[in-house]
């Protein structure tokens, strides 16, 4: 397994957000990592890749400890793909994230979790340091000091703000089922069995986010695809099995839900334009490129609801189209 380390890019996002939700039981996490990147706290943010596939995120975020000057981050959160898990992923993720950390001279990092997983990495309890955290973690709330010539500080240690969601136990949420599209200002998503219009960093965007996952396809997406998609679970709702190989078949959207479900994989829902609507009602995340163009000559639309989803996240693209990452409300 050749896995490499890197800062994240903003095609990466989408795919940064369902390891989150692959990897834990609920999308509070992602939802974290989303709002940490809006409010300016996301201070480290790497990406493990595999062939160029992101199978692991780690995120550090400020810490300030009352009374105190120090630099100090945060270790969390850390996930990695369910295939790619107890493969050293998440290890060499926290190696290089805290090797940033020496670099920066940041005074120490905290983490809440496991303390014999964490001890590896030299982080020890943080309580006989003198130093608390605000959510009363006992042993789990430990501590690495990197300024080896001065003694760490003690106080309770504050977590940024957008860590307060993670107060109250989330509420029980379906398994992800997820949309992904692009559409023009008047709704249009396709003409003449293509795209019409070409934005690189959607395309990049499309294969990063799905990258690991499966797709979901109508019979009409699937022959204007003309190949199954590389490094995915390709399903073809379809009456007729496609005879290529690499792809499975299915007769309705509920049993092509329940094959990539047997390969533990978050569902992609990828059109056509029918499929959509069949998929909307039970999304749990979509992730939509809003294109600044209406196309006149688009045969195919799409126009999702406004009143089911809340936004998670949203950027901005170098040609003007904005990404944006959406939860179903009764999801989050």
């Amino acid at each position: 397994m050749a896995l490499e380390i890197a800062s994240e890019r903003p095609c990466d996002r989408g795919a940064i957000d369902v390891v989150h939700l692959a990897a834990f039981p609920s999308s509070a996490e992602a939802d974290l990592v989303a709002a940490l990147r809006r409010d300016g706290d996301l201070r480290v943010s790497l990406v493990a890749t595999v062939d160029g596939a992101v199978v692991g995120h780690v995120a550090m975020s400020p810490i300030r400890v009352d009374a105190s000057p120090a630099r100090a981050l945060g270790l969390a959160p850390v996930a990695v793909l369910p295939a790619y898990q107890r493969r050293g992923v998440a290890s060499e993720l926290i190696r290089r994230a805290l090797d940033m950390c020496k670099a920066a001279a940041v005074a120490f990092v905290v983490v809440l979790g496991d303390p014999q997983f964490y001890e590896r990495f030299g982080f020890a309890p943080a309580r006989p340091l003198g130093l608390a955290d605000t959510f009363g973690s006992g042993d789990a709330f430990q501590c690495l000091w990197l300024e080896r010539a001065k003694r760490p500080p003690t106080g309770m240690a504050h977590y940024a703000a957008a860590f307060e969601a993670l107060r109250e136990a989330p509420a029980p949420e379906p398994l992800p089922l997820a949309m992904i599209f692009a559409a023009g200002a008047n709704g249009a998503i396709g003409r003449r069995g293509a795209l019409p219009w070409d934005y690189p960093a959607d395309r990049a965007f499309f294969e990063t986010t799905t990258r690991e996952h499966a797709v979901i396809m109508g019979r009409r997406t699937w022959e204007e695809t003309g190949r199954p998609l590389p490094g995915r679970l390709n399903v073809v709702v379809t009456r007729h099995a496609p005879r290529e190989p690499g792809v499975r078949h299915a007769r309705s959207l509920d049993e092509a839900i329940a094959v990539c479900r047997t390969e533990a994989r978050v569902p992609f829902v990828i059109g056509g334009a029918r499929l959509f609507a069949e998929a909307e009602p039970l999304a749990t995340r979509i992730y939509e490129t809003a294109i600044p163009e209406s196309p006149d000559d688009a045969d195919t639309f799409f126009r999702r609801r406004t009143d089911r989803f809340a936004t998670v996240a949203t950027w901005r693209g170098e040609m003007g189209e904005a990404y944006r990452i959406l939860r179903a409300q009764s999801a989050g």
